[in-house]
């Protein structure tokens, strides 16, 4: 495939995606889940980008990305990641071709105050998709971290106390029902794409 033209403007946040060929899975066990998690946490200081939200579902994956300089890019930190994992999972499960709709898609944050709306939005995704009845029971996402139930090794902590001293008060954020027309409302020009 040709190089991407966008450019990543660094210190800016983006909303990253993509799913499987045909929404079919792009995880088939708990080892891969933990296979590209190790990838990302490999990759994030390497490719000096911030991962501020990301969530592996079976079908698509999500992150809140913010790259720190101009080059390496995101394009660069999503490659290193995904190009190797696909390997891995067509090999370990003996299949050929490609493992996701095409390129990566990604959406700028344009507003700061929506970065705190997306990174819920993707944290709550297991929750919307009924795989569990609780966030705490989801591994595959870094909401443990944001809210302090696992140590991070990822570069959201400091992120998510400038805006919430008490990883309580995320977890609250995140779950406060309430406030979800409100969060609605927010958002609602940001995923219209």
């Amino acid at each position: 495939m040709p190089k991407r033209k966008e450019k990543f403007e660094p210190n800016l946040a983006y909303h990253v995606f993509n799913r499987g060929t045909n929404k079919q899975p792009i995880f088939f066990c708990d080892e891969n889940y933990s296979y590209l998690l190790k990838k990302i946490r490999k990759y994030e200081s390497h490719d000096q980008i911030k991962i501020l939200a990301c969530c592996l579902m079976p079908n698509h994956y999500h992150f809140v990305l913010v790259p720190t300089q101009i080059i390496p890019t995101i394009s660069h930190f999503i490659g290193h990641v995904f190009n190797g994992y696909v390997q891995a999972v067509n090999h370990k499960h003996n299949r050929t071709g490609p493992l996701f709709e095409g390129r990566f898609k990604h959406k700028l944050i344009k507003k700061p105050e929506h970065v705190l709306h997306v990174c819920r939005y993707i944290h709550l995704n297991p929750l919307r998709a009924g795989l569990v009845e609780t966030l705490d029971t989801f591994n595959w996402s870094d909401y443990l971290d944001w809210v302090g139930k696992r140590p991070s090794q990822l570069k959201k902590v400091e992120f998510r106390r400038d805006y919430f001293t008490d990883p309580n008060d995320y977890a609250k954020f995140v779950h406060d029902r309430a406030d979800e027309l409100k969060y609605r409302d927010q958002i609602t020009e940001y995923f219209k794409f």
